[in-house]
């Protein structure tokens, strides 16, 4: 069981590291590679998680499709914020992601 619950904290963390590596780098032109990277929704760690193993395992949650839902937006948003300003925004939607990622873990910590 314990390999089926996502360690929520850690994915948050990783998605800060990644926004913040995302700021450093504003030095630098933005590219459409690096717009069309953070699109990508299914290539970091929960990405690859929401479209596999939780797929399988959780699609019938109300909880797991409203959290890959805020994960894609937040997605869409830093790369949207990238596109238009050159700055990495999604503030809200970060707030929103971490939000459902914790009720997400609190349904999925119940489960037998």
């Amino acid at each position: 069981m314990i390999d089926m619950i996502m360690r929520f904290q850690d994915l948050v963390k990783a998605h800060i590291k990644w926004r913040e590596d995302l700021t450093r780098s504003m030095g630098v032109e933005i590219s459409a590679k690096m717009i069309d990277g953070a699109l990508r929704d299914d290539v970091c760690e929960i990405g690859q998680w929401f479209y596999v193993d939780g797929q399988r395992m959780f699609s019938h949650i109300a909880e797991f499709s409203a959290a890959k839902e805020a994960h894609l937006l937040y997605h869409q948003a830093v790369a949207r914020s990238l596109s238009e300003n050159q700055t990495v925004g999604a503030d809200d939607e970060f707030d929103v992601m971490i939000e459902a990622f914790n009720a997400l873990n609190k349904v999925i910590g119940h489960l037998k």
